[in-house]
């Protein structure tokens, strides 16, 4: 009772232009709390919009190169179970093997024996020249056959071609035992054209990885980055699938989206940095988030300016009557002052008349009485 008591003394304690400003903000206040949380939401979806376009670009650029790897497989499995590689003399074979990738660029098949050494490479025609293979090549050799499967072997510089190239690794039996290994040899620039091909949003990154870490291919700047180890925060994430953040090679903060290959287990990487993230959103519900603001403030506006026309003639009328000395001096200037004073004025003088009236009547019976 005495809080409520102090709260009631309190409150009229207020002016009336207090009470109306009370008014006008508790009006505003929950249009400002919703126009707030409803552009906190519109960013929140454009953020996730965004996310999942990374997830659906990553998982788009993993199923390409799954069909790219796949057709490069299916022509090793085919080439290795041809009789002409059983041959000593392996002229015709490298006719066969030419003619079938005739219409496939930036490929080339290389032949060679157990212990590495090159019987046949098609991208030179000097085999006598031919050096041992990569030690990489060499160790996807042993694994194929120790899988005696096709598997894929990392990026490398090739010491015929010059170039980083990977192979898929064919293992050759004759009569049930190791007789020798079959690679198809693939250059980046395929990889490189389906990462372009994909025309990744500006502040984007994509690229792929090998099992190593190493870079396959990237965009953008990928031509100087193929054969280098990617950034540490994306090599531990390799070979995971998944939403991941990290700092790039160049320490910019990446929100990064992980696909797996199927063929070689190759990692897809679509990234893009914390701050394009936010800028992309905001662009996104830019003109939302003015019109909302904009209506928020015409709204408050209006407010405004209806409580100073409650306001003014209120103030005028208070003054006229609590200092009626003033009223010639100051007289109101509001057409509705100016009529609540005249009224007022015409009542005051006729409870003056009245009152005149009352006191002369009891003066009469005074004196009669006397």
């Amino acid at each position: 009772m005495a809080q409520a008591a102090r709260g009631q003394e309190r409150g009229r304690g207020w002016s009336l232009g207090r009470r109306i400003a009370a008014i006008v903000l508790l009006t505003a206040l929950p249009l400002l709390a919703a126009t707030l949380t409803t552009i906190g939401r519109l960013t929140d979806a454009a953020r996730e919009a965004q996310l999942a376009g990374l997830r659906y670009s990553a998982r788009a650029i993993a199923v390409g190169l799954d069909a790219q790897l796949g057709k490069y497989l299916t022509l090793a499995e085919i080439l290795s179970a041809s009789p002409n590689l059983l041959n000593d003399d392996l002229t015709q074979f490298a006719v066969e093997a030419r003619r079938t990738f005739s219409q496939i660029p930036d490929v080339w098949i290389v032949v060679a024996d157990l212990d590495g050494r090159q019987l046949l490479n098609t991208f030179t025609d000097a085999p006598a020249s031919l050096p041992m293979r990569h030690p990489v090549a060499l160790a996807g050799q042993k694994r194929a056959f120790e899988a005696r499967g096709p598997r894929l072997a990392g990026v490398r510089l090739d010491p015929v071609g010059l170039t980083f190239v990977a192979t898929v690794e064919t293992p050759v039996f004759k009569d049930g035992a190791p007789f020798r290994a079959l690679a198809v040899t693939m250059t980046m620039k395929p990889f490189a054209r389906l990462l372009a091909a994909q025309q990744m949003p500006e502040g984007w990154l994509a690229g792929i990885l090998d099992e190593a870490g190493l870079y396959v291919a990237r965009v953008p700047g990928g031509e100087y980055l193929v054969g280098q180890q990617a950034a540490p925060g994306w090599r531990e994430t390799a070979g995971r699938e998944g939403r991941f953040e990290f700092d790039s090679r160049d320490g910019v903060a990446l929100i990064n989206e992980n696909a797996v290959t199927t063929l070689g287990g190759w990692t897809v990487g679509v990234g893009v940095s914390k701050q394009a993230l936010d800028a992309a959103a905001f662009d996104s519900i830019r003109w939302s988030t003015l019109a909302a603001l904009a209506l928020m403030g015409a709204t408050l506006g209006l407010a405004g300016l209806l409580a100073r026309a409650v306001m003014r003639p209120l103030s005028e009328l208070t003054a006229f009557v609590r200092d009626p000395p003033l009223r010639s001096r100051r007289p109101p200037t509001s057409p509705r002052s100016r009529r609540c004073a005249a009224r007022w004025s015409r009542r005051a003088s006729t409870r003056t008349r009245m009152k005149g009236g009352r006191l002369c009547c009891w003066r009469r019976r005074r004196d009669c009485w006397r």
